[in-house]
Protein backbone atom coordinates (compact mmCIF):
# COMPACT_ATOMS: atom_id res chain seq x y z
CA UNK A 1 0.00 0.00 0.00
CA UNK A 2 1.19 3.73 -0.61
CA UNK A 3 0.45 6.19 2.43
CA UNK A 4 0.12 9.18 2.16
CA UNK A 5 -0.33 12.28 4.91
CA UNK A 6 -2.96 14.65 4.92
CA UNK A 7 -1.93 17.64 7.00
CA UNK A 8 -1.85 21.10 6.45
CA UNK A 9 1.53 21.59 7.68
CA UNK A 10 3.49 21.49 10.39
CA UNK A 11 1.57 19.10 11.80
CA UNK A 12 4.76 16.50 12.05
CA UNK A 13 5.22 14.87 8.30
CA UNK A 14 9.05 15.37 8.56
CA UNK A 15 8.89 13.26 11.92
CA UNK A 16 6.13 10.73 10.47
CA UNK A 17 8.65 10.11 7.40
CA UNK A 18 11.49 9.56 10.04
CA UNK A 19 9.68 7.37 12.55
CA UNK A 20 8.63 5.12 8.87
CA UNK A 21 11.67 5.31 7.73
CA UNK A 22 13.69 4.01 11.34
CA UNK A 23 11.61 1.86 12.56
CA UNK A 24 10.55 -0.53 9.60
CA UNK A 25 11.36 -1.29 5.74
CA UNK A 26 9.03 0.77 4.23
CA UNK A 27 10.83 2.83 1.76
CA UNK A 28 10.10 6.27 3.35
CA UNK A 29 10.60 10.12 1.85
CA UNK A 30 9.43 13.46 3.26
CA UNK A 31 8.43 16.00 0.38
CA UNK A 32 10.72 14.18 -1.85
CA UNK A 33 11.19 16.72 -5.48
CA UNK A 34 9.30 17.34 -7.37
CA UNK A 35 6.91 18.53 -4.41
CA UNK A 36 3.92 19.94 -7.03
CA UNK A 37 3.40 23.17 -4.80
CA UNK A 38 3.36 26.59 -6.03
CA UNK A 39 2.33 26.84 -9.43
CA UNK A 40 2.41 23.42 -10.52
CA UNK A 41 -0.79 23.13 -7.28
CA UNK A 42 -2.53 25.82 -9.09
CA UNK A 43 -2.76 24.32 -12.49
CA UNK A 44 -3.53 20.78 -10.50
CA UNK A 45 -6.38 22.04 -8.26
CA UNK A 46 -7.53 24.81 -11.83
CA UNK A 47 -7.95 21.33 -13.71
CA UNK A 48 -5.47 23.22 -16.44
CA UNK A 49 -2.61 21.21 -16.45
CA UNK A 50 -0.02 22.49 -18.84
CA UNK A 51 2.88 20.44 -20.42
CA UNK A 52 5.61 21.21 -17.75
CA UNK A 53 3.26 20.92 -15.08
CA UNK A 54 2.31 17.46 -16.64
CA UNK A 55 5.98 16.45 -16.99
CA UNK A 56 6.94 16.84 -13.27
CA UNK A 57 3.50 14.89 -12.32
CA UNK A 58 5.05 12.16 -14.50
CA UNK A 59 8.08 12.35 -12.30
CA UNK A 60 6.13 12.42 -9.56
CA UNK A 61 4.62 9.04 -10.09
CA UNK A 62 7.20 7.71 -11.17
CA UNK A 63 9.58 8.36 -8.12
CA UNK A 64 6.94 6.86 -6.56
CA UNK A 65 6.21 3.60 -8.05
CA UNK A 66 10.31 2.73 -8.88
CA UNK A 67 10.64 3.47 -4.79
CA UNK A 68 8.08 1.16 -3.90
CA UNK A 69 9.50 -1.96 -1.93
CA UNK A 70 6.90 -5.24 -2.17
CA UNK A 71 3.99 -2.50 -2.72
CA UNK A 72 4.62 -0.49 0.25
CA UNK A 73 5.78 3.14 -0.11
CA UNK A 74 5.70 6.42 2.62
CA UNK A 75 5.13 9.87 1.87
CA UNK A 76 5.33 12.88 4.01
CA UNK A 77 4.14 15.88 2.69
CA UNK A 78 1.22 18.42 3.00
CA UNK A 79 1.29 18.99 -0.46
CA UNK A 80 -0.31 15.30 -1.10
CA UNK A 81 -4.00 16.49 0.16
CA UNK A 82 -3.23 19.93 -1.28
CA UNK A 83 -2.78 19.15 -4.92
CA UNK A 84 -2.48 15.43 -6.18
CA UNK A 85 -4.21 13.47 -4.11
CA UNK A 86 -6.69 13.16 -6.45
CA UNK A 87 -4.28 12.28 -9.47
CA UNK A 88 -2.60 9.86 -6.97
CA UNK A 89 -6.38 8.08 -6.13
CA UNK A 90 -7.05 7.69 -9.98
CA UNK A 91 -3.56 5.99 -10.65
CA UNK A 92 -3.68 3.81 -7.65
CA UNK A 93 -7.76 3.16 -7.01
CA UNK A 94 -7.10 -0.27 -4.87
CA UNK A 95 -3.91 1.19 -3.15
CA UNK A 96 -4.00 4.61 -0.81
CA UNK A 97 -3.60 4.76 2.29
CA UNK A 98 -4.50 8.02 4.05
CA UNK A 99 -2.21 9.07 7.69
CA UNK A 100 -4.34 12.18 8.65
CA UNK A 101 -2.11 13.81 10.95
CA UNK A 102 -4.51 16.47 13.15
CA UNK A 103 -2.79 19.56 15.37
CA UNK A 104 -4.84 21.87 16.88
CA UNK A 105 -5.74 25.50 15.07
CA UNK A 106 -3.78 27.46 17.36
CA UNK A 107 -1.09 25.11 17.38
CA UNK A 108 -1.11 25.15 14.00
CA UNK A 109 -1.16 29.12 13.37
CA UNK A 110 1.79 29.53 15.97
CA UNK A 111 3.88 26.92 14.42
CA UNK A 112 3.37 28.10 10.79
CA UNK A 113 3.80 31.64 12.03
CA UNK A 114 6.86 31.06 13.73
CA UNK A 115 8.59 28.62 10.84
CA UNK A 116 7.56 31.02 8.46
CA UNK A 117 9.55 34.03 9.86
CA UNK A 118 12.89 32.12 9.60
CA UNK A 119 12.19 30.38 6.37
CA UNK A 120 14.36 30.53 3.35
CA UNK A 121 11.75 30.24 0.87
CA UNK A 122 9.98 33.84 1.06
CA UNK A 123 7.40 34.90 3.76
CA UNK A 124 6.26 32.37 5.83
CA UNK A 125 6.30 29.18 2.83
CA UNK A 126 3.47 31.10 0.18
CA UNK A 127 4.46 28.74 -2.17
CA UNK A 128 3.00 25.70 -0.04
CA UNK A 129 -0.55 27.65 0.53
CA UNK A 130 -3.72 26.93 -1.16
CA UNK A 131 -5.21 30.11 -2.50
CA UNK A 132 -8.34 31.05 -1.19
CA UNK A 133 -9.89 32.16 -4.38
CA UNK A 134 -8.95 30.00 -6.69
CA UNK A 135 -11.81 27.51 -8.58
CA UNK A 136 -12.12 23.93 -7.36
CA UNK A 137 -11.59 24.59 -3.29
CA UNK A 138 -14.12 22.54 -0.96
CA UNK A 139 -14.24 26.00 1.15
CA UNK A 140 -14.42 29.20 -0.74
CA UNK A 141 -12.27 32.01 0.19
CA UNK A 142 -12.55 35.48 -0.67
CA UNK A 143 -10.51 38.25 -2.40
CA UNK A 144 -8.11 40.56 -0.12
CA UNK A 145 -8.07 37.94 2.72
CA UNK A 146 -5.70 38.48 5.62
CA UNK A 147 -2.46 36.55 5.73
CA UNK A 148 -3.32 34.94 8.78
CA UNK A 149 -6.78 34.42 7.42
CA UNK A 150 -5.34 32.51 4.64
CA UNK A 151 -3.56 30.18 7.04
CA UNK A 152 -6.45 29.57 8.57
CA UNK A 153 -8.84 28.74 5.88
CA UNK A 154 -6.22 26.42 4.16
CA UNK A 155 -6.49 24.16 7.86
CA UNK A 156 -9.88 23.90 7.06
CA UNK A 157 -9.34 23.71 3.19
CA UNK A 158 -7.26 20.18 3.71
CA UNK A 159 -10.24 18.94 6.28
CA UNK A 160 -12.72 19.20 3.51
CA UNK A 161 -10.31 17.47 1.23
CA UNK A 162 -9.46 15.14 3.61
CA UNK A 163 -12.98 13.71 4.64
CA UNK A 164 -13.24 13.91 0.52
CA UNK A 165 -10.42 11.61 0.04
CA UNK A 166 -11.01 9.05 2.98
CA UNK A 167 -14.66 8.42 0.86
CA UNK A 168 -12.19 6.17 -1.57
CA UNK A 169 -9.00 5.71 0.26
CA UNK A 170 -8.35 1.80 1.32
CA UNK A 171 -7.07 2.28 4.67
CA UNK A 172 -7.14 5.37 7.09
CA UNK A 173 -5.46 5.96 10.26
CA UNK A 174 -5.99 9.20 12.25
CA UNK A 175 -3.64 10.45 14.98
CA UNK A 176 -3.59 13.58 16.90
CA UNK A 177 -0.18 15.70 17.19
CA UNK A 178 -0.18 15.59 20.77
CA UNK A 179 0.34 11.40 20.72
CA UNK A 180 2.80 11.79 17.52
CA UNK A 181 5.53 10.91 20.74
CA UNK A 182 3.42 7.89 21.92
CA UNK A 183 5.19 4.34 20.37
CA UNK A 184 1.89 2.49 21.18
CA UNK A 185 -0.08 4.79 18.87
CA UNK A 186 2.03 4.25 16.43
CA UNK A 187 1.74 0.82 16.85
CA UNK A 188 -1.24 1.18 16.37
CA UNK A 189 -0.77 2.13 13.20
CA UNK A 190 1.33 0.05 11.74
CA UNK A 191 -1.47 -2.81 12.58
CA UNK A 192 -4.08 -0.84 10.71
CA UNK A 193 -1.56 -0.52 7.64
CA UNK A 194 -0.56 -3.95 8.44
CA UNK A 195 2.99 -3.02 8.60
CA UNK A 196 5.79 -5.04 10.58
CA UNK A 197 7.90 -2.66 12.71
CA UNK A 198 10.66 -2.72 15.31
CA UNK A 199 9.08 0.27 17.54
CA UNK A 200 10.91 0.37 20.85
CA UNK A 201 9.47 1.29 24.17
CA UNK A 202 10.10 4.92 23.65
CA UNK A 203 11.19 7.13 21.20
CA UNK A 204 14.47 9.18 21.36
CA UNK A 205 15.04 12.40 21.31
CA UNK A 206 16.25 13.28 17.83
CA UNK A 207 16.87 16.50 15.49
CA UNK A 208 13.99 16.00 14.14
CA UNK A 209 11.66 16.30 17.00
CA UNK A 210 11.70 20.38 16.67
CA UNK A 211 7.95 20.72 16.78
CA UNK A 212 6.94 21.50 20.75
CA UNK A 213 3.63 21.56 21.91
CA UNK A 214 3.42 25.07 23.15
CA UNK A 215 2.79 25.83 27.28
CA UNK A 216 -0.92 27.13 27.67
CA UNK A 217 1.08 31.09 28.26
CA UNK A 218 2.92 30.81 25.13
CA UNK A 219 -0.14 29.78 23.25
CA UNK A 220 -2.31 32.53 24.34
CA UNK A 221 0.74 34.69 24.28
CA UNK A 222 0.71 34.14 20.16
CA UNK A 223 -3.02 33.91 19.50
CA UNK A 224 -2.81 37.45 20.99
CA UNK A 225 -0.63 38.49 18.46
CA UNK A 226 -2.23 36.60 15.97
CA UNK A 227 -5.57 38.05 16.66
CA UNK A 228 -4.06 41.86 16.54
CA UNK A 229 -2.72 41.36 12.97
CA UNK A 230 -5.98 39.01 11.74
CA UNK A 231 -7.92 42.24 10.21
CA UNK A 232 -10.79 42.79 9.85
CA UNK A 233 -13.66 40.81 7.99
CA UNK A 234 -14.59 41.77 5.04
CA UNK A 235 -17.38 38.80 4.52
CA UNK A 236 -19.50 36.69 6.92
CA UNK A 237 -17.67 33.59 5.88
CA UNK A 238 -15.08 33.11 8.05
CA UNK A 239 -12.97 30.44 9.92
CA UNK A 240 -15.56 30.17 12.48
CA UNK A 241 -18.47 29.46 10.01
CA UNK A 242 -16.27 27.16 7.93
CA UNK A 243 -15.67 25.32 11.39
CA UNK A 244 -19.11 24.72 11.79
CA UNK A 245 -19.91 23.45 8.37
CA UNK A 246 -17.07 20.71 9.19
CA UNK A 247 -18.85 19.56 11.56
CA UNK A 248 -21.97 18.93 10.17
Amino acid sequence: MRIFCASPGRGGTKFAAWVFRTYTDVPSFHEPDPKLCGPDAEEINAGNITKGTQERIDQKFKFIEDHTKDGQYFEGSNMWIKSWAGLAMERWPEDVGIFRLRRDLAGYLISFTRRGKRGRKGRFHSAFLLDPTAKGNALQGYPGMSFYEIVAWNYFEVEARYRKARETAHRVFEMDFKDIGSTRTWAHLFETFEIRHRLPAHFPETPDRHQSIFSDKSRLACLDHLKENWGEPRTPIDAETWRKLLER
